[in-house]
């Protein structure tokens, strides 16, 4: 499974999200320029889930710029199976949606920080709501990501699957490969599609 989503900063499309979940492993890289910087934003983070589904075995995240590397194995670390590196709630949410489950609770890491104290975490089912879309507005379900109770994300679905997220100011839409690599930096596009 991929998936390709454009990333928009106030109402402009600057960068790209691409995720794959496959042999249990959810790979997810997204970039965006930097205001007033040469060097785009960029991040990487690799998931490896228990063959069991249960939880998670091990990543790895990678950020620039700035250097951030960081990498965790669960048992090693001493972390319980009801513990999720956050790039890694994109499954909890799919799980949410796909079932019609009201909520679901996790304590959630933060990828660039796994020895830091996780947070009680949950995603939430929310009411119906009229967003835009780039085909124009549609009526979605909203899920909101609470960290500690204080929302840090919100996204939408329709009966077809999520279509919006808004990550606290930035959006992201689902579109095809093309539409999200059309007309973006060189160095933003190749990181979407090759990584570090």
């Amino acid at each position: 499974m991929q998936r390709w989503e454009s990333f928009t900063v106030n109402g402009s499309r600057v960068g790209g999200l691409w995720r794959q979940y496959a042999d249990m492993t959810l790979t997810t890289r997204i970039a965006f320029p930097l205001e007033g910087e040469a060097e785009a934003y960029r991040a990487e983070s690799v998931v490896r889930f228990q063959d069991d589904g249960e939880s998670w075995q091990h990543y790895t995240f990678r950020q620039e710029p700035g250097t951030v590397e960081a990498s965790s194995v669960r048992t090693e670390d001493g972390l319980g199976e009801d513990t999720l590196p956050s790039y890694g709630e994109y499954l909890l949410l799919m799980d949410v949606i796909g079932s019609g489950a009201a909520s679901e609770q996790y304590w959630r890491i933060q990828d660039s920080d796994p020895s830091a104290e996780p947070s009680l975490a949950e995603v939430r089912a929310a009411g119906i709501e009229n967003v835009e879309l780039p085909d124009g507005p549609q009526d979605c379900r909203r899920y909101d990501i609470l960290e500690s109770g204080a929302r840090v994300g919100s996204h939408w679905a329709t009966a077809a699957g999520l279509v919006r997220s808004d990550w606290n100011g930035p959006v992201s839409f689902y579109q095809s490969k093309e539409a999200v690599l059309e007309g973006l930096d060189p160095m933003i596009s190749e990181f979407l599609i090759s990584g570090f």
